[in-house]
């Protein structure tokens, strides 16, 4: 399983890996909430800020703007996506920190977890959306 961000993947559009938290919301219930799922919970939120951050999507935005200019508002929407699911992190990251062992937070984390899975989950559908956008333009 890919952990990090392939930036430059066959399509040319950024794209974020959910599938380790995916999984680890999805875990079944005696191992969740054990001391290894927290600790391997806490670095993979950090793992998918990090590929946010590295992930050029100021880049990508200009190149689609630059082939297919009358859809510049969705291009708009890819960083300000990237940001707005970094933002979640970090929130969701700090409950994580507060919450840790507490298992009576577990099901509030889990659902977190789960907004977040698929806020990146939209910006990947959108970031391939105008990777396809931008290859067929790029065969006329």
């Amino acid at each position: 399983m890919n952990s990090s961000l392939d930036s430059t993947n066959e399509k040319n559009h950024p794209i974020v890996d959910v599938d380790v938290v995916d999984e680890l919301i999805k875990c079944p219930p005696d191992y969740c909430g054990s001391a290894i799922w927290w600790t391997r919970l806490a670095q993979s939120l950090d793992d998918l800020r990090e590929q946010l951050i590295t992930c050029n999507v100021r880049d990508f935005s200009r190149k689609f703007v630059e082939v297919a200019p009358e859809l510049s508002d969705l291009a708009e929407q890819i960083p300000e996506r990237a940001v707005d699911a970094e933002l979640e992190i970090v929130r969701v990251r700090s409950h994580v920190r507060e919450a840790l062992g507490k298992s009576d937070a577990l099901e509030s984390i889990k659902v977190e977890v789960k907004s977040v899975v698929h806020r990146i989950k939209l910006f990947n559908y959108l970031s391939e959306d105008l990777g396809n956008i931008i290859q067929r333009c790029h065969k006329r």
